[in-house]
């Protein structure tokens, strides 16, 4: 059994145009290797060993991003400023009446990044409203407003050669309009 030369993504072998020719080698064979900027290896060094194994190249993944958690939106962490590497995870804690999505209270570092992303999101507690949602071939009857009360209501008409299809009230209700009608 031998390996290849190794398929590395963010790093380089000592000496590898030196060392390129060598390929294919036999297990056992071991190869020193450094980090680009931005990654480290499993030792937590800009550098280590990679070794040729029957099952590959060990480490399998030999370099792996890291970054400072900076924030978390509308939440906080105690691990703010704190140096992350690809696979950590941190346990977020969101401000009331926000969550994580799928109510998840931890986020985990990939190779793209924060997944979920540091972002919690708010649901609506006061319950209002923004403007009424749009229908094509139709308008409200009022002037729009920026914000609207709960329980506020809005009537829609169409426009002429049209014709109304479901309710021509909508509500808002806990912060979301009822279903709009449409013309057709």
């Amino acid at each position: 059994k031998s390996c290849g030369f190794p398929q590395i993504n963010h790093e380089h072998l000592y000496y590898e145009d030196r060392y390129r020719a060598d390929f294919p080698v036999p297990v056992r064979k071991q190869y020193s290797y450094y980090c680009n900027n931005a990654f480290v290896a499993p030792s937590g060094s800009y550098w280590d060993y990679t070794h040729c194994t029957i099952e590959g190249w060990i480490p399998e993944v030999p370099c792996l991003r890291q970054c400072v958690f900076q924030s978390v939106e509308n939440g906080c962490s105690p691990y703010l400023e704190k140096l992350y590497v690809q696979d950590q995870s941190v346990k977020v804690e969101c401000y009331p009446g926000c969550s994580l999505p799928n109510g998840q209270d931890t986020i985990t570092y990939t190779e793209n990044g924060w997944s979920p992303p540091p972002k919690c999101i708010c649901v609506n507690l006061t319950g209002k409203c923004g403007p009424p949602p749009p229908t094509d071939s139709g308008d409200i009857t009022s002037f729009p407003l920026p914000v609207y009360p709960p329980a506020s209501s809005v009537e829609y008409q169409c426009q002429a050669l049209y014709q109304l299809q479901g309710s021509k009230t909508i509500t808002c209700r806990n912060g979301e309009w009822s279903e709009p009608p449409k013309c057709l």
